[in-house]
């Protein structure tokens, strides 16, 4: 299982999701950081609504952390 934070260099709440997330999915799935400046299609579509959590094409979070989305996430994901 793979998830990727959206984020930006120099965004404290990326930084701040960041240090919320890692704890949580540790064992339990990869963390893929995607800077949304190297891509104009990213930064159009994530620009103001930083950080973003998601698994896929799904959308877990978006500006502040969700301890229940994530551990929802991550309870459905268990076989």
């Amino acid at each position: 299982m793979t998830l990727e934070l959206y984020t930006r260099v120099g965004c404290d709440l990326c930084e701040q999701m960041l240090e919320a997330v890692l704890p949580l999915i540790r064992g339990r799935a990869k963390l893929t950081l995607v800077d949304i400046d190297q891509d104009a299609d990213l930064r159009q579509r994530f620009d103001t609504r930083l950080p973003v959590l998601c698994a896929g094409e799904d959308e877990l979070m978006a500006g502040q952390f969700d301890r229940g989305a994530l551990i929802q996430w991550l309870v459905s994901q268990q076989v």
